[in-house]
């Protein structure tokens, strides 16, 4: 009988068959543009990615920009969580102090699998971002199983390292875009540092008090493009 992994023989998991889990990581954006002069951006951020039993999910993004040739940057806060006892969308910007909600409006609100049960290559997992990505390698990425898909882009490539224990969720993705001249003019690149399988803590998702409420910037936006659709309200994917 095959030995089960981590994943596997973890206790909390989502209805949907999805272990609990809190994922950490790094990302960063370099571009190169020429608007009458030439620019470096570069964006650096920390983020967190967790899961909870009830189909509850928090994302954290702290980022940093800056310019090479420039005194501009920024930097902001951002959590955005699904709750599911209250079937809402809540975003934060603590940068801002604001708290914004609104009901979920397209099935990627709500909770859902992003592979089918039983894919151990994310054949199925990999199919979200495009149907030209080819099976390369496999590894291990902060302790997980991983399988590489990468496909060619526009004078660049694509990569994408996915686990199977975890919804094939993307632990590390990486895009290159290079100019006619073959330079780098894009960089994109995130890695998960480590994955921690259980509940995740209660304090991802505790919502600050003193924050001010606002009405969704992009709830809007959301309605109209979901009606131009044809597909507001459509259920979750099945998959």
């Amino acid at each position: 009988m095959a030995a089960l992994s981590v994943a596997q023989t973890h206790s909390c998991r989502t209805a949907l068959d999805v272990p609990c889990y809190t994922l950490r990581g790094t990302a960063t954006i370099w571009q190169l543009s020429k608007t009458g002069k030439l620019e470096i951006t570069e964006l650096k951020s920390t983020y967190v990615n967790a899961l909870r039993r009830d189909g509850s999910h928090v994302s954290l993004d702290e980022s940093e920009s800056s310019r090479f040739f420039s005194s501009a940057g920024w930097k902001g806060k951002i959590t955005r969580m699904y709750l599911a006892p209250e079937k809402e969308i809540v975003t934060v910007d603590h940068a801002q102090g604001t708290i914004a909600r609104r009901e979920p409006l397209s099935w990627s609100d709500l909770p859902y699998r992003r592979s089918t049960a039983g894919d151990t290559t994310c054949e199925s997992g990999i199919q979200h971002s495009g149907t030209d990505f080819r099976m390369e390698s496999t590894s291990t990425l902060a302790g997980i199983a991983v399988v590489r898909w990468s496909r060619a882009i526009v004078n660049g490539r694509e990569e994408q390292d996915l686990a199977p224990s975890l919804d094939c969720i993307a632990l590390r993705r990486y895009r290159i875009q290079r100019n006619s001249f073959l330079l780098p003019i894009e960089i994109f690149s995130t890695e998960a540092t480590s994955v921690e399988f259980g509940e995740p803590s209660s304090d991802l998702f505790k919502i600050p008090s003193s924050y001010r409420a606002i009405v969704d910037p992009q709830r809007a936006t959301l309605i109209r493009l979901l009606e131009e659709n044809g597909n507001r309200g459509a259920a979750p994917r099945s998959r």
